[in-house]
């Protein structure tokens, strides 16, 4: 996948409709993302295409999810599912 191919916003990621993009960091992009299940509106953390290789990116990444679902404060952002792209991209969704 070229870094253009991974810019471009996709317009759906699992059961998932991507609205928009929110951000932007070194290891994944969040979107503004509705659950065709009609559970409502979510955000969805989805890992760059380049990490989903690299084994210890992938265990950091599932670790923040597991790390995170456990808490549970009204400061703290709920985790909702762990998941993963038909390209075998791993994603979590809050």
């Amino acid at each position: 996948m070229t870094a253009e191919q991974e810019r471009q916003t996709p317009k759906q990621i699992g059961n998932y409709r991507v609205l928009s993009s929110i951000g932007r960091g070194a290891v994944g992009e969040v979107f503004e993302v509705e659950a065709t299940s009609g559970q409502g509106v979510v955000a969805l953390k989805l890992l760059h295409a380049p990490l989903a290789d690299d084994d210890v990116a992938v265990a950091r990444f599932r670790r923040e999810y597991d790390t995170t679902h456990e808490l549970e404060h009204r400061y703290i952002v709920r985790m909702h599912a762990f998941g993963e792209t038909d390209e075998g991209l791993p994603y979590f969704t809050m």
